[in-house]
């Protein structure tokens, strides 16, 4: 009797492992199954794709569980495919609303190893050049990447990009919501972007237009607006523009955030609209803009008016900027309107307190001021005495600058390691 039990013993627990190894290669085949039958689609109708993780496989956690989304099983991005995949969802309706993503290493659109295979040509033509090439060469050359969402459809998840960076990034479009992100109604953070990018009325390094929350969010991609005469989409007509290092246009949140990258716009002579540019933001006109600086060349140039600010071109409606600062120059230059410009804001409809600005204004025309041409309320703020455009706020000197970390609030601390050449700096940094 005793082996019998023995013997019983052992056929349950052969029983068992034999279930358990039939459950992994059923979900193994199940995912290997929908991958296939996703890059069968790509191949016919891009449009069709309905999920960015099963490509990859890089949904397995812990060898079995497979990522839903949430906080703790976010979806991982780890190639450039998966950048393309999430362009292609969003911009084909679906939104990620609720759902986590999460950058699990540095992309570079220039590096073979950051792709799962540069040499696929599955994805299709995606920089329009009506030549189907190889993933690589689709996302290096002529038109480069498609951003995620556009106008009418905008990314609403979270995007974490765990501090990692996008590395040369490429976008050049005659069309507007140009940016790694065309769209953003979710959250974007911890993400760092470089390359270059090129569009019209819309423009933004991290996000063309944010209605969502950006935070520690850096920008290093040289920008640029091409003005237009008239460009119509879906009976939508499109003037002028906005740009920024952060985002072209914003009604969201944006903090602990930052650009170096050189932002500018194109001339041209049969555009007759504003532009706006600005080091973060272009236009902003609702939500908050607080702990940021910009330390990229800002160029503006129109036929019409010309708004350049080393942070925000025009600040209006209930749009607040606060604990900022600007230290690179702003150039702004118009040929038929006025020019508005200055350190912190061009021009400002709304709040601004507690910044500072040492960049030089560099700009023609007849409303350019050292700190913002103020129509509303600017409080704390505060300029190198070597600007001699006047407007509101405070002059100081180089010295009483440095001094000022106290005054201008908890959101800034001194210059110790040096890395603002002693003018106070913000916390995070």
């Amino acid at each position: 009797m005793k082996k019998k039990k023995n013997g019983f013993a052992a056929t349950g627990i052969l029983y068992t492992i034999l279930v358990i190894f039939l459950i992994l290669m059923s979900t193994l085949l199940v995912t290997l199954s929908s991958r296939s039958r996703i890059l069968s689609k790509l191949k016919s109708d891009a449009k069709n794709v309905s999920t960015i993780v099963l490509p990859t496989l890089y949904n397995v956690k812990n060898g079995s569980a497979t990522a839903t989304g949430a906080f703790n099983s976010p979806y991982y991005i780890n190639s450039i495919e998966d950048l393309v995949l999430l362009s292609i969802d969003v911009n084909n309706g679906i939104n990620y609303e609720n759902k986590n993503l999460s950058l699990l290493r540095d992309l570079d659109f220039q590096n073979n190893d950051s792709y799962l295979d540069s040499s696929s040509k599955v994805y299709g033509d995606i920089n329009g050049d009506g030549v189907v090439e190889t993933i690589y060469e689709e996302l290096t050359t002529s038109s480069g990447f498609i951003p995620i969402g556009n106008s009418s459809s905008a990314f609403s998840g979270t995007f974490n990009g765990n501090r990692r960076i996008i590395r040369n990034l490429l976008i050049n479009r005659d069309t507007p919501y140009q940016g790694m992100f065309g769209n953003n109604e979710g959250s974007i953070e911890h993400l760092t972007v470089h390359g270059n990018i090129q569009g019209i009325y819309r423009v933004g390094g991290i996000s063309s237009i944010n209605a969502g929350t950006i935070r520690d969010c850096h920008n290093q991609a040289a920008i640029q607006l091409k003005l237009v005469a008239n460009y119509a989409n879906n009976d939508i007509a499109y003037f002028g523009g906005n740009v920024g290092g952060i985002a072209g246009q914003n009604t969201g949140e944006i903090s602990n955030s930052s650009n170096i990258g050189s932002i500018s716009s194109v001339y041209n002579p049969n555009s007759n609209d504003n532009g706006y540019i600005g080091g973060l933001v272009g236009r902003s006109t609702a939500g908050k803009i607080s702990d940021c600086f910009n330390n990229g060349e800002i160029i503006g140039t129109s036929t019409r008016d010309t708004i350049t600010g080393g942070l925000v071109g025009a600040n209006y409606e209930t749009s607040i900027v606060e604990n900022c600062y600007n230290t690179n120059a702003v150039t702004s230059t118009t040929t038929n309107a006025i020019s508005y410009s200055g350190g912190i804001v061009g021009l400002n409809r709304a709040s601004i307190s507690n910044t500072y600005n040492i960049g030089s204004i560099l700009s023609v025309g007849s409303q350019n001021k050292c700190l913002s041409y103020n129509e509303k309320t600017m409080n704390n703020s505060f300029y190198l005495d070597n600007c001699t455009l006047g407007g509101e706020g405070i002059s100081k000197t180089s010295e009483e600058i440095k001094n000022l970390t106290n005054i201008l609030g908890d959101a800034f601390k001194d210059d110790v390691n040096q890395i603002n050449n002693g003018y106070p700096v913000l916390k995070w940094q």
